[in-house]
């Protein structure tokens, strides 16, 4: 007589029962005490794929761990005391970067390497953000430390809505940073027609 199974609810693995039982399923029967070439090839390469599945349902996928972009991690490394309002414009915050304005935050403040909140947001994008600091008298041209101004940046992101709105408050189209770079020479280098064509009518 067969004796009935009671199913039982699956429950979440640790990474130590999870490795555990990976080990007990792909380990292959010895071959006079070895294991042939292939069957270790197999072993490791499955060990190497629950490895990373468990990295993932631990946790370490979640945005909190997930891996940091090249120009994140330059920030980071470079800036790692910037004031609240430069990390707000960065992420993208916009009520952060108000709250931070009402709180009495200078709008024009700089990082270690001259960083100011509009270049962190002109870095990232955030045409809003750009928008509000403008607004609240940002400094349009504020250069860091390579000489690079907001115009620069977004020559080089290519981002024609941040570029016309830096324009629009009296941007300097002619301004070089210490490569002898200005933010028309930018455009033309990376062939990005939008933006030499709304450059196009302002140089001289």
């Amino acid at each position: 007589m067969e004796k009935s199974i009671a199913l039982q609810q699956p429950q979440a693995y640790t990474e130590k029962a999870m490795l555990k039982d990976t080990l007990a399923d792909i380990r292959p029967p010895r071959q006079g005490g070895r294991m042939s070439w292939s069957q270790t090839c197999v072993c490791l390469a499955l060990l190497i794929l629950t490895t990373l599945c468990v990295a993932q349902a631990g946790g370490y996928g979640s945005p909190a761990f997930a891996p940091v972009q090249k120009e994140d991690k330059l920030a980071e490394r470079h800036d790692q005391a910037w004031p609240a309002l430069m990390r707000a414009a960065w992420a993208g915050d916009i009520a952060a970067v108000k709250a931070e304005l009402k709180a009495g935050a200078d709008v024009n403040a700089r990082s270690n390497t001259g960083t100011t909140a509009l270049l962190a947001a002109t870095m990232k994008s955030h045409d809003e953000i750009v928008e509000f600091l403008l607004a609240h008298n940002a400094d349009v041209d504020g250069r860091n430390m390579p000489r690079n101004t907001p115009l620069m940046v977004a020559a080089r992101n290519g981002d024609v809505a941040i570029a016309r709105l830096l324009l629009r408050h009296g941007a300097d189209i002619h301004a070089t940073n210490k490569k002898g770079e200005s933010p028309y020479s930018i455009a033309r280098a990376l062939g990005n027609k939008e933006i030499l064509a709304l450059f196009q009518g302002i140089r001289a």
